[in-house]
């Protein structure tokens, strides 16, 4: 770590775990088994993400790397008299905040941290620390802002107007503040690529939510450079979002894109959707040695960034869209699926909501059995594909009714459930080596209360 902790920071209590070859990682299942390989209680949870190795999670006290075959501590992160900080506020995700960034390869995350001193003059002190997300160990940690960008590639940084090493920490380069650079974007960003500025031709900010889509406003133009070059820019439109969330989503380095251009009458409609094409950021920078490729994924009005986020793939709606059309509004029918084209930025692989087994076209909720005698429930989670899934029994530890629509006992698939009502019961990721459902055990909303995690492995292993 090329900077010492700051005079006015703690020290870090950390456990860390032993490397694991590239090779030997575990891939993102693709299936679920009907039954979970463990459980785990945590207190105060406040994000869970996907690592290189496992699920990682954040309570409000530390940062802790999950073994996915059975749920044990791999490494953990405590840093005494600091706080974690939200870097971005989303509807895409039940916890609505993200703290945890990562890099698109997921080696390595990025988290913010408050300290409960404060300075004269200065309302908060606020590090960034990166991690590196299989072995626990910090790589690097300097001052950093409450607001501004924080975006990873694979090798570095971008912490407002700074670029540092994700490997050692070091300071690479500074841009100039002077200039509109319009939406500072905060997530994953190119394998090499960083994204200065986001341009949309609607509303960017990922904390606007609606029912009725905004069609003019499903693309959005990037400014972006090299992560080793500040001063090449590049700038590109038509970049897919989400017409009913609003904002950019990158999935392992690859984006969404209209190959027609930006959305108009002439090319297609909020019925017919537009044609879509997955693409890798770098490629389209004109990043030397990136992938090309550009990948049909049919006509679509948009990113799904619901389902997108939870299964770490790139999910489009579906075509025909599941409009609801009334005499004074237009809104998503969310008894319909919403999941259609999907995308493995890993693979290439495609699928379709209705065919994918994991938990891009998936339902989570809980669900009641009736035996004749009496009703238990389950923590059930149901492929797009009709496959079992998995049915995961609730042992009574539920603060709320469990038939009530915030833990979706009817099973509308996550896209239509984050959209239509607030969920606070239920959620799912998908890690490498585990599908990871979280059930809240306690009062409150999913981040502000206590939890069980379950892991559910692959429906082949």
């Amino acid at each position: 770590m090329s900077q010492a902790a700051h005079n006015w920071t703690s020290a870090a209590t950390t456990v860390t775990a032993g490397p694991i070859d590239s090779a030997d990682l575990p891939a993102r299942p693709h299936s679920m088994a009907s039954e979970a390989a463990w459980s785990r209680e945590e207190s105060s949870l406040l994000d869970v993400a996907a690592g290189a190795a496992g699920p990682i999670i954040l309570t409000t006290t530390d940062v802790i790397g999950l073994n996915p075959e059975d749920g044990s501590t791999r490494w953990s992160y405590h840093r005494e008299g600091m706080t974690p900080r939200h870097s971005d506020t989303s509807n895409a995700a039940p916890f609505q905040k993200h703290y945890l960034v990562a890099s698109p390869d997921r080696r390595y995350i990025a988290l913010r941290l408050e300290s409960d001193k404060k300075l004269i003059g200065r309302t908060s002190l606020v590090t960034a620390v990166i991690l590196d997300t299989v072995t626990g160990v910090a790589t690097g940690e300097h001052p950093s802002s409450p607001d501004g960008a924080l975006q990873l590639t694979d090798h570095a940084v971008l912490d407002g107007e700074t670029a540092y090493s994700l490997t050692d920490g070091s300071r690479l380069w500074s841009i100039s503040s002077t200039g509109d650079k319009g939406h500072p974007w905060v997530g994953t960003a190119g394998s090499s690529t960083f994204i200065l500025s986001t341009n949309a031709t609607g509303n960017p900010d990922k904390r606007t939510r609606s029912t009725s889509p905004n069609v003019e406003g499903t693309s959005v133009g990037l400014t972006v450079v090299p992560d080793t070059d500040p001063s090449a820019t590049t700038t590109m439109d038509a970049i897919t979002t989400d017409p009913l969330q609003g904002g950019l989503l990158v999935q392992q380095g690859w984006v969404a894109v209209y190959s027609d251009g930006v959305p108009t009458t002439n090319t297609g409609s909020d019925t017919e959707g537009w044609s879509v094409q997955a693409a890798s950021l770098d490629g389209l920078a004109g990043i030397e040695g990136a992938d090309t490729r550009r990948i049909d994924m049919g006509r679509s009005v948009g990113l799904n960034t619901l389902a997108s986020e939870a299964s770490g793939d790139l999910v489009l709606y579906p075509q025909p869209v599941p409009w609801k059309r009334g005499s004074e509004y237009t809104s998503f029918e969310f008894t319909a699926p919403t999941a259609g084209a999907i995308l493995d930025p890993a693979t290439g692989a495609l699928a379709s909501g209705t065919t994918a087994s994991g938990l891009a076209g998936a339902a989570v909720g809980i669900t009641p059995e009736d035996d004749g005698e009496s009703i238990s429930f389950n923590l059930t989670a149901a492929p797009g594909d009709g496959s079992a899934g998995a049915r995961i029994p609730v042992d009574g530890t539920m603060f709320h009714d469990p038939r009530d629509d915030s833990s979706n006992p009817g099973l509308s698939d996550l896209g239509s459930v984050y959209g239509r009502i607030a969920l606070r019961d239920v959620a799912a990721i998908s890690a490498p080596g585990a599908t990871v459902l979280v059930l809240a055990t306690g009062p409150g909303y999913l981040g502000r209360t206590s939890v069980r995690l379950y892991g559910v492995g692959r429906g082949d292993a």
